[in-house]
């Protein structure tokens, strides 16, 4: 009875009593948008009879239904396993202390810094307050009062100082406290005691040498496109580069390994969608601002700092809007111009909030993110766009991407079904780590259409734009591009190659050469109250001069409104010899100035609506 229990517990050592740990070496890889395939290979001696081979030291980031072995022959295969193991729990190093030390005073005097400035708007509110029922109160003397308005006005204007002060020593600190956050967040992952492990059983019916390839799917890493877009003259073709920057925080390095790039993306479900019916009901206000939209722009890793410009439906800007990044304390407000400037420490989404406006929650997928937000009383998706600008506060291209090497391999491009891959002909090396490596896919010509464009009810200011032909041939996918105008920076935008339109338009900055200007002018007065209706009158005058030697064509744009509501007229519309658009009222002139010319344009129309509402007409 002993001898049977004795066997029973030590059968599986019987079975598979010989135990192998190769090493799995990493050989070929096709990165995706959005993970990658390794395809990984192992050369060992194989004993005959039963087997357990264990490949150890992986990234523990495998899928492991993607697992697929081959090159077993004759050899048995009779299981599969992956599993994680955990190196232990290792002490934190002391750089990692002292940085979450230093973390905690810095959080520590930011709150502090916060509480400065509430407390100083508090004394500013209760100051007023004061000043309005000492200038109430009749009993009190001139002179007192007199020193009561030189006390309120030296403290007001401290106070203003102070808070102008502390917000300043707010923005220093929350730049410090960022970096701090950047540099333990990757301490953290370098620290990271989790790792994958394969385990094969096999039974060969001989003694053998084995040589194995598995081929697996990892997360934690991807690519993007970036490009650098030049031109010298109007002329000229757009001279592209377009670059892949490779990422991967797996927690194996890929040496000397056979690199593929794939427009595919295996993260994105494969089940498609089913139309349901859509039940009308009254919208809840109280949760109406509840609502999260989203964009199928993929993550970016390597943005650091994101800009932008928040419009209303409009597109006009709006001041105030709250910029959060998702899972941690950064945030910040758009200017009065509806700018933002955010840098970035661990998230990987932005959320933006307005009273009154559709929350959305957007992936980090470039430097610059505009966004038109939407009315909580439309359900119409977030509008994402991107136009190039010259940031205010923002540094060279080159801070833009964090760049390990710039690389300008053979590429050699196959379309399949559902993807284009481009795989490069000479061997990478590609490290686990937080930085790119970037990789010049192709350079290349596209013909194009330059135009100057102003919108100045937007902005006062001509752009250079240019309308790409067959930009199609040619593969490209969204992403953040660098343009340069006659050797010198423009600025940044996003490429939107997503888009229905035939053409692809570029902004290439603002020619400061050419000035417009956009004034309302009074030569109508309004009729306050008619009736039971009031009549508004507005007039614009346009003026445009070309400060060039060379005559220029200008595509000019402006809007008349459009009423939703039957009480709400627009009439008397005059808008000479523009092109009007009945659906949209935009206004359009196409207007060629000689060199050193300037030239007018005018429009105007009239309002009537019942004079107790009011309309969002400015």
């Amino acid at each position: 009875m002993n001898v049977k229990f004795f066997l029973f517990l030590f059968l599986p050592t019987l079975l598979f009593s010989t135990e192998i740990n190769p090493k799995l070496t990493p050989k070929k890889v096709t990165v995706f948008l959005s993970g990658a395939q390794v395809t990984s290979e192992a050369s060992f001696n194989l004993p005959a009879g039963s087997s357990k081979v264990i490949f150890s030291d992986l990234s523990p980031t495998i899928n492991q239904n993607s697992i697929q072995v081959s090159g077993v022959g004759a050899i048995t295969l009779s299981a599969v396993n992956y599993r994680i193991t955990y190196l232990g729990e290792e002490e934190s190093s002391l750089k990692m202390i002292s940085l979450e030390k230093q973390l905690a005073t810095k959080n520590r005097a930011l709150t502090l810094l916060r509480n400065k400035i509430e407390g100083l708007r508090e004394e500013e509110s209760v100051l007023l307050t004061n000043k309005k029922i000492n200038a109430d109160n009749e009993s009190a003397s001139l002179a007192k009062l007199k020193e009561y308005a030189v006390y309120y006005r030296n403290r007001i204007s401290e106070i203003k100082t102070e808070i102008y002060d502390t917000n300043q020593q707010l923005n220093e600190l929350q730049t410090e406290t960022t970096k701090i956050q950047q540099e333990l967040n990757q301490l953290k992952s370098e620290q990271s005691g989790r790792r994958g492990e394969i385990e094969l059983l096999l039974d060969a019916p001989r003694s053998q040498n084995v040589e194995l390839s598995i081929t697996y799917n990892v997360s934690n890493a991807g690519w993007f496109p970036t490009y650098d877009i030049k031109t010298d003259k109007t002329e000229s073709p757009l001279q592209f580069s377009y670059k892949a920057n490779v990422f991967q925080e797996t927690g194996v390095n890929w040496e000397n390994v056979q690199l593929k790039l794939s427009t595919g993306d295996p993260g994105i479900p494969t089940e498609k969608p089913s139309v349901n019916p859509h039940y009308l009901n009254f919208l809840n206000s109280r949760n109406s601002n509840q609502n999260y939209y989203q964009t199928n722009r993929p993550y970016n890793p390597s943005v650091k700092k994101v800009y932008g410009t928040i419009t209303d439906p409009e597109g006009l800007p709006l001041p105030g809007v709250n910029i959060v990044e998702e899972g941690t304390s950064n945030y910040t407000q758009t200017d009065f111009d509806g700018n933002y400037n955010l840098s970035i420490t661990s998230g990987k989404k932005l959320v933006y909030s307005y009273v009154g406006f559709q929350t959305a929650r957007i992936p980090i997928y470039a430097n610059q993110m505009n966004l038109q937000m939407q009315s909580n009383n439309t359900l119409d998706e977030v509008v994402v766009t991107a136009y190039s600008n010259k940031s205010r506060g923002m540094s060279s291209d080159r801070e833009q991407v964090e760049e390990k090497s710039i690389q300008t391999p053979n590429v050699v491009r196959e379309e399949n079904v559902m993807s284009t891959e481009f795989t490069i002909e000479k061997a990478y090396s590609i490290p686990s780590q937080a930085e790119n490596t970037v990789v010049t896919i192709k350079n290349f010509k596209i013909p194009a259409e330059y135009e100057y464009y102003s919108a100045p009810l937007l902005k006062s200011a001509v752009y250079l734009t240019a309308t790409m032909k067959e930009w199609e041939n040619f593969d490209l996918l969204p992403g953040d591009a660098n343009i340069y105008f006659q050797n010198s920076f423009v600025g940044n935008t996003f490429l939107q190659t997503q888009e229905i339109d035939k053409d692809l338009k570029l902004s290439l900055g603002v020619d400061p050469s050419i000035v417009v200007e956009r004034k309302q002018v009074n030569n109508k007065k309004d009729k306050s109250f008619f009736g039971g209706t009031r009549i508004l009158n507005r007039n614009y005058e346009i003026t445009l001069k070309n400060n060039k030697n060379t005559a220029v064509e200008v595509h000019l744009e402006d809007r008349i409104p459009i009423s939703q509501n039957d009480e709400i007229k627009v009439e008397e519309r005059e808008y000479g010899k523009a092109s009007y658009n009945e659906k949209t009222g935009i206004l359009s002139w196409d207007v060629k100035l000689s060199a050193k010319e300037s030239q007018t344009k005018t429009f105007s129309y009239e309002i009537r609506h019942p004079k107790e509402k009011q309309i969002n007409l400015n």
